[in-house]
């Protein structure tokens, strides 16, 4: 999907890490036409809904993650205090991060691509910290998404790169083609 975004020179206006934000990441969503409303709709409030439903499993995990992780304190008592002040703390901050959307509401931006199928290339805007939650519940609801970084100057690197290989793979088929023509040539 990056190397759409390069191929068609799509501005590097649109896309947050061009801007040096820290806290803002840009995630790359390929929708189909038929589902567009359907995305338009679920993007902003999944993961919050996300969150929510699966707040009750959050807290057994935590807790057995708490348990876990205090069980070298030999005296009950204190290892219960422990594992309750973690639980409590690491509680507080997910109900925090429960409030917070995670997405830009109307960050939503078709880039101009759509391909026969009618599938068509979105930017969306996301919390860094929400980043790998927002693309693993889109790809559950059956949306095709990466995180993208815009840089162009590494996109050039990477392209003489494979373009460099490429012709190192080429000059070594050749050479291997010679050798076994040479010492084999009755097989050839």
């Amino acid at each position: 999907m990056g190397d759409l975004v390069y191929e068609r020179k799509i501005s590097s206006q649109l896309f947050v890490n061009s801007h040096g934000s820290k806290i803002l990441s840009t995630v790359l969503v390929v929708v189909h036409k038929k589902v567009l409303e359907k995305f338009r709709e679920l993007y902003p409030m999944v993961l919050l809904n996300w969150y929510e439903a699966d707040f009750e499993n959050w807290k057994t995990r935590t807790m057995a993650n708490c348990n876990h992780s205090n069980q070298n304190i030999e005296d009950d008592a204190v290892r219960e205090e422990a594992v309750q002040a973690d639980f409590n703390a690491l509680k507080a901050k997910h109900v925090k991060m429960m409030r917070l959307p995670g997405v830009v509401p109307g960050s939503d931006k078709f880039l101009g691509h759509e391909d026969n199928d009618g599938n068509q290339l979105f930017r969306v805007t996301v919390m860094k910290d929400m980043v790998y939650d927002f693309l693993r519940i889109l790809k559950k609801n059956g949306f095709t998404c990466q995180e993208f970084n815009y840089d162009g100057d590494q996109y050039v690197a990477n392209k003489n790169l494979e373009a460099q290989l490429r012709q190192e793979m080429r000059t070594c088929n050749e050479r291997l083609l010679n050798k076994s023509n040479h010492n084999f040539q009755e097989l050839f």
